[in-house]
């Protein structure tokens, strides 16, 4: 018996922390400053709507390496060429995180505050793998102080597919931006019935709230 001494039921109850949004809240609470330069959102966005992103880039082995050292990842698929060949050599998860929401950058470039509400990686990328995504808006709210509105979307990051290029007429499922913690068994199921272009090539899902200017205009009565 590995632990031989028997200790009571605890009944400690934790209370649930609600996470701290000072910034967020510093940026509402002087949005009637922001109206005097002027609307940044170029783009106006509506629940329902898909954004193919055309910004498509890697990670080199050289910058995965750097990167995750300033990191202070130590699992040696990220490092040890000795151990293991390139196709074997991953890129670490936060660094596909970052390459899949930077990849939406162009279009969502207005950003003031971000919130990451979920995140699950699908499948592995490697070094040299071209990463793109997707954005899907599933709400907005637009009861915000001043002329800021919130948007709820998902992001789904993609290796060695330029979504913009090789996706443009494509269907694709509703069930791939609405369907709740979607892991990599029932993502694989979704896109071999529905989107066999997308198969073993899904490496992340990113479930995001952002905060940004309206880029409403105001309407001139004569």
């Amino acid at each position: 018996m590995i632990f031989p001494i028997v200790l009571p039921a605890s009944n400690v109850t934790f209370p649930v922390a609600v996470p701290p949004r000072l910034l967020e809240e510093h940026l509402v609470s002087r949005a009637d400053s922001l109206h005097a330069l002027g609307s940044q959102s170029l783009q106006s966005l509506r629940p329902g709507q898909l954004l193919l992103h055309s910004l498509a880039r890697p990670l080199s082995p050289a910058q995965s390496m750097q990167l995750s050292s300033l990191g202070r990842l130590t699992h040696e698929r990220h490092f040890n060429t000795r151990k293991f060949k390139r196709d074997e050599m991953y890129i670490p998860g936060g660094l596909v995180l970052g390459l899949t929401l930077s990849a939406s950058a162009r279009d969502l470039h207005e950003v003031l505050h971000e919130e990451v509400i979920e995140c699950a990686f699908i499948n592995h990328l490697h070094p040299w793998d071209i990463v793109s995504s997707f954005s899907y808006i599933k709400e907005m709210d637009e009861n915000i102080t001043g002329d800021l509105e919130a948007l709820t979307l998902r992001t789904i990051g993609v290796k060695n597919v330029d979504v913009h290029l090789d996706l443009l007429d494509q269907a694709f499922p509703l069930a791939l931006f609405t369907t709740p913690s979607l892991r990599t068994k029932h993502m694989e199921a979704l896109c071999k019935a529905h989107i066999p272009e997308l198969s073993k090539k899904i490496v992340c899902v990113v479930e995001r709230r952002i905060l940004r200017q309206s880029p409403k205009t105001e309407a001139f009565l004569l």
